[in-house]
């Protein structure tokens, strides 16, 4: 991450919304582990396997998209001084005004 300033308000919440997830995420792959060891249940055993199958695919896939957006939130806490001075300003349609 460099030796740039931190925004620590930005980092704050991007700890926090990584933690709601991963906390999402565990539930998710909790249920999927529960339904996929089911013996009493009325639904179908292979019914049981594939919905547990695909809850805990479902937490897989939310724990990863909270850690590409954790560091992609941790990337984007830096402050704007401390940015590359090299860096291209782009005009947008406001700046011709």
């Amino acid at each position: 991450m460099g030796n740039g300033k931190f925004d620590p308000e930005k980092r704050s919440k991007a700890g926090k919304a990584a933690l709601l997830r991963g906390v999402v995420a565990v539930y998710i792959g909790y249920l999927g582990v529960k339904i996929f060891a089911a013996k009493d249940t009325t639904m179908s055993l292979m019914t049981a396997h594939i919905l547990g199958v695909l809850f805990i695919a479902a937490g897989v896939a939310v724990a990863g998209y909270a850690v590409k957006r954790w560091i992609d939130d941790s990337r984007a806490d830096t402050a704007p001084e401390s940015l590359p001075e090299n860096t291209e300003r782009v005009e947008t349609a406001e700046d011709e005004q």
